[in-house]
């Protein structure tokens, strides 16, 4: 159920940029090696010496009267059908306190409801869907990649090749941007280059690739990873001359960028593609105002994102690109059942939201409500892996 719940896993530490991070699986016993590679450098980290550090608990509530605590969204602990196929791995499932089910909690797995009676499930393009929407969009989201942790103080985001020191310089921690150059009239304020974010996979010697649906601690996958449709950016600026940061994200062929005035001081952004919104820190000084006319950088899907500012100078830095959580079907799964699934009046479609490793009703089908043991609660998000 990670990142929601995290349940027994083994601690993985990567030598070249500090992450700190879970790491869960089926291992099994007698593998000759277990190594895992870093999400965010791509470094090769063993995990031969790592102890099996305890998960997240969660309480079962049973006696459940209100049908509402079964809402979308919602936890809880079921009962899946045997069919001899699909076991679940007692070392990496969530702790269930008071789970009492014949003594052994493992019985039961933790899913998230995702659609209930009357609602009708269906696939496109390897997205689920329910009643034609996405599933609970920008719920979670999950890490890709974070700047301030680089490998031996190398960036993935890079200056324009030609003249980059005009426009530019890499920090210990960000990039400094200014305008017109540095030796410029102050009426002479062309924008800086873009600053753009060259995406690597980690899982293929960090060669050039789109971002994919990856969970950053799976040690093992069980489908091919897709491209992800949406990133957001999280950034921290420090404004040395009032100007204007622009943002811009490719998407689907085309590139959305958005435009904010910035004053003297620091604020911290988060921004969605195609979308914005100023989340922490403070706000004032900052504005938004539609885009005409720019000139767009040349942005595809392995270079997804570009930064750069009009007028002023400032220090970027606590660059940090996340994914939202995607639930997807493996074709082969897809096509042993018939779609749409219209769902009866006591039948849920229950999904993990580690979407490669989870064993759910994408395997199942939709569960009747006496499978349904009870909602677990408190939900307490894991921060090891940000």
């Amino acid at each position: 159920m990670a990142p929601a719940l995290i349940g027994r896993h083994l601690e993985a530490t990567c030598s070249a940029c500090g992450i700190i991070w879970a790491a869960y699986g089926e291992f099994t016993a007698g593998l000759p090696q277990k190594i895992t590679v870093c999400w965010n450098c791509g470094t090769v980290v063993s995990l031969d010496t790592s102890a099996v550090q305890p998960g997240t608990a969660v309480r079962l509530i049973r006696k459940v009267a209100d049908e509402a605590a079964f809402a979308v969204g919602s936890l809880v602990a079921v009962r899946w059908p045997s069919d001899g196929k699909h076991g679940h791995s007692a070392l990496f499932s969530p702790a269930v306190v008071g789970a009492g089910d014949a003594g052994n909690p493992f019985a039961l797995s933790v899913k998230r409801v995702v659609a209930g009676p009357g609602q009708q499930v269906t696939h496109r393009d390897g997205r689920l869907l329910v009643d034609g929407e996405p599933i609970l969009p920008e719920q979670s989201w999950i890490p890709v990649h974070d700047d301030a942790r680089r490998r031996a103080g190398e960036s993935w985001w890079q200056l324009p090749p030609a003249d980059a020191s005009v426009w530019g310089e890499q920090t210990a921690g960000g990039f400094r941007l200014w305008t017109g150059g540095r030796d410029a009239a102050p009426t002479a304020e062309p924008a800086s280059g873009w600053l753009v974010y060259h995406h690597r996979s980690v899982h293929n010697h960090l060669r050039p690739d789109v971002i994919r649906d990856d969970v950053p601690g799976n040690v093992t996958e069980v489908r091919a990873l897709l491209p992800v449709s949406r990133l957001r950016l999280s950034l921290q600026i420090k404004g040395f001359k009032a100007g204007t940061l622009e943002v811009a994200f490719w998407q689907d062929a085309a590139v959305d960028v958005h435009r904010l005035a910035f004053s003297f001081g620091s604020s911290e952004l988060q921004l969605v593609g195609p979308r914005f919104r100023v989340t922490t820190g403070s706000t004032s000084g900052w504005s938004t105002a539609p885009l005409p006319a720019a000139i767009f950088p040349e942005l595809n899907g392995q270079r997804p994102i570009a930064v750069r500012i009009v007028a002023g100078a400032a220090e970027i830095t606590q660059l940090r690109i996340d994914r939202p959580l995607e639930y997807r079907i493996d074709p082969r799964l897809a096509a042993r059942r018939a779609w749409p699934i219209r769902l009866a009046a006591d039948e849920y479609y229950l999904l993990g939201d580690n979407v490669p490793l989870s064993i759910d009703s994408r395997h199942f089908g939709p569960i009747g409500r006496g499978r349904i043991v009870g909602r677990i609660e408190p939900v307490r998000y894991d921060e090891a892996s940000r």
